[in-house]
């Protein structure tokens, strides 16, 4: 079963009209206000549908987080490789590397290990900040619990 628009369900063609014995004028304005009635329908579904996509752009762009970079700092740098992925436990992130210039642009001049190799400029979107791991003293003395040895034992 084929679709139809609301304006098939009318009168096609001015034999039909005159065969129904119906005015031609009034087919016609009926014909038009018919047009008119579908062109505000689609006006008004293209604006809902424009202010649908601008909430959507807003609600996504306030989820994305903004990383600044800084020199001296320490980067991993996404390995997009397109369709390879070696493992599910492998890792997509290379690196760290040392982070020697931000320019405006968003790019990253980054320090390459190793003689032959260049520094390397990266888009920033590709980089991610490096957070070392930490050891025990680290966490204890970020974290403000006290030392085991500070704690003392309960009395029996």
């Amino acid at each position: 079963m084929n679709a139809r628009m609301p304006i098939e369900l009318e009168v096609k063609t001015l034999r039909t009209a005159s065969q129904l014995g119906m005015n031609l004028t009034e087919a016609q304005e009926e014909r038009l206000t018919t047009l008119q009635a579908l062109d505000e329908f689609r006006r008004a579904a293209s604006q809902n549908s424009l202010l649908i996509s601008e909430q959507r752009r807003r609600w996504h762009d306030r989820t994305i987080r903004k990383t600044t970079f800084s020199p001296g700092k320490w980067a991993l740098v996404y390995d997009s490789k397109f369709g390879y992925f070696s493992g599910k436990f492998k890792t997509r992130w290379l690196g760290p590397y040392e982070i020697l210039e931000v320019f405006d642009n968003g790019t990253v001049k980054l320090k390459a290990f190793g003689d032959e190799r260049k520094d390397v400029v990266i888009n920033g979107f590709r980089l991610r900040l490096y957070n070392p791991a930490l050891s025990k003293e680290e966490w204890i003395e970020r974290l403000g619990v006290p030392s085991p040895s500070l704690i003392s034992e309960p009395e029996l």
